[in-house]
């Protein structure tokens, strides 16, 4: 009666209250099963508002694990929560353990998500990976397991990249993947393969809604979770005010000890969004802050040293930059994790060879990028083609730069067409076309106008000829007029 209680509290959002009913009933508990069931249900709770404070319990937890007192599903919770806060050696542990199991078709599935996302958030941790995505398994009634479905589409992705299939079963996964039968994992995943894939809108539309349950909830770590995830989104569609806002409201969501390793995504989206806004004071301040050594040993890290480096090559720093990107590289070919759809390391690296007059390296650098992406469209491809075109031969710059523009359009990446604009204005400008400079250079400045991004606007404010030749084409006009 007191869980259930409990559980009620917990549905209106009144965790506090849910927190002593579970307390009272782990007291009278009858048997040490019984006890260590509950505990899982007072680290789940507790989660909700401070997951450092819950972590206490997990040692205990790990220990009835071993023990055998819990079944897969609170086994499964305790590795997910390891993994948050970096405690790798027991998360392995416990998932050593669910290996031995003997397990049942909707057991198996959990295994099967919590390892795929495992693998991703934390690479080389489980060793080899499977050879093949295996085909998700169909229930008694013909229904596929969402966790089974969910894992499969994480396995391709890490393999072969994102594609329509699989960003079509994250979708579909998203109605199912509710906060309140297991905390975030689920709709991260889902929505990590969408935003991978470019289905940006869609991505937003699921993670504003997955934000307003966790609001009912009362729930803090699922909001800064889901506004950390908002930020990304916001940031990759060229919308630099609200990525930087959501970043901001992500980070002050959590302690940095509860954030742990995870810190490394709004911390790295805010900086990104600084540097693109022409803010280097702000980013560096939050550089300056002190990060977990384990985060660079997971996912997350990648995001803040490409936000690092992104802050270097922006304040003229073009070889600390390379060096970051570098170690982007080196730590994705080591964990086989070559998304750049994740983070396009050789397009950022080729931006920092341009900074330090190595075309022919960043030309190296994008060739390579293109040979391993598929024929289809995406901001990795489109912003490949911007670097080529900067090394290319002037009167072959407007064709690469336009088809670069056309896929960023398409993909909804406003920033990095808003630069590719600015690239194509310069080319028309060299090449003496004046009404082509002057027409796509406005556009240029619109879309960073639209964007906030105040850098790029800086750098395309026009010269004092420019504002006397525009004055004088608007006299001339205004003076023709009936």
């Amino acid at each position: 009666m007191l869980r259930a209680a409990a559980e009620e509290s917990l549905t209106t959002g009144d965790t506090e209250m849910a927190v002593v009913l579970l307390r009272l009933a782990h007291d009278g508990a009858a048997d040490e099963a019984e006890r260590a069931a509950l505990k899982v249900a007072l680290l789940e709770a507790e989660w909700r508002t401070d997951p450092a404070a819950a972590g206490h319990r997990l040692r205990q937890l790990t220990a009835a694990a071993r023990t055998g007192l819990l079944s897969v599903g609170p086994r499964v919770t305790i590795a997910h929560c390891l993994l948050w806060l970096g405690r790798t050696a027991e998360a392995a542990e416990v998932l050593d353990g669910l290996a031995a199991l003997e397990t049942d078709a909707e057991q198996s599935a959990e295994i099967r998500f919590l390892t795929a996302w495992a693998r991703f958030t934390h690479p080389g941790l489980l060793g080899e990976e499977p050879e093949h995505a295996r085909e998700p398994r169909r229930g008694a009634e013909g229904v596929i397991n969402t966790r089974d479905a969910l894992a499969q589409a994480m396995e391709t992705m890490m393999a072969d990249g994102p594609d329509d299939a699989a960003a079509v079963t994250a979708e579909r996964a998203l109605p199912r993947a509710l906060l309140l039968d297991g905390g975030t994992a689920l709709p991260a995943a889902a929505l990590t393969i969408l935003i991978c894939a470019d289905h940006l809108e869609v991505a937003a539309l699921w993670t504003d809604r997955l934000l307003a349950q966790a609001a009912v909830a009362d729930a803090r770590s699922w909001r800064g979770t889901l506004l950390a995830i908002r930020a990304d989104i916001a940031l990759r569609s060229g919308q630099l005010a609200d990525a930087h806002r959501y970043a901001e409201a992500a980070l002050g969501m959590m302690s940095r000890e509860s954030w742990a390793s995870t810190v490394g995504l709004p911390l790295g989206t805010a900086v990104l969004a600084h540097t693109a806004r022409g803010q280097s004071a702000e980013a560096e301040r939050h550089l300056d802050q002190p990060v977990p050594d384990a985060m660079f040993r997971t996912v997350w890290g990648l995001y803040y040293l490409r936000a690092r480096a992104g802050h270097y090559l922006s304040t003229g720093r073009a070889q600390a930059a390379l060096d970051d990107f570098t170690a982007c590289g080196d730590l994705m070919a080591r964990w086989n994790l070559d998304l750049p759809a994740l983070v396009p390391w050789r397009i950022l690296a080729a931006h920092a060879h341009l900074a330090l007059g190595r075309p022919e390296r960043a030309r190296e650098l994008a060739e390579i990028q293109l040979t391993r992406m598929g024929p289809e469209p995406s901001r990795a491809k489109g912003a490949a083609l911007r670097v080529l075109a900067a090394v290319a031969p002037l009167a072959q710059r407007p064709s690469l730069l336009r088809e670069a523009a056309e896929m960023l359009r398409g993909c909804g990446d406003r920033l990095e067409l808003a630069h590719t604009l600015a690239d194509l204005s310069e080319a028309h400008r060299s090449l003496g076309d004046v009404q082509r400079t002057r027409m796509t250079i406005r556009r240029a400045r619109d879309l960073a106008a639209d964007c906030q991004a105040d850098a790029l606007r800086r750098r395309l404010l026009p010269d004092v000829g420019e504002v006397v030749a525009e004055a004088a084409d608007e006299t001339g006009a205004g003076a023709s007029a009936p």
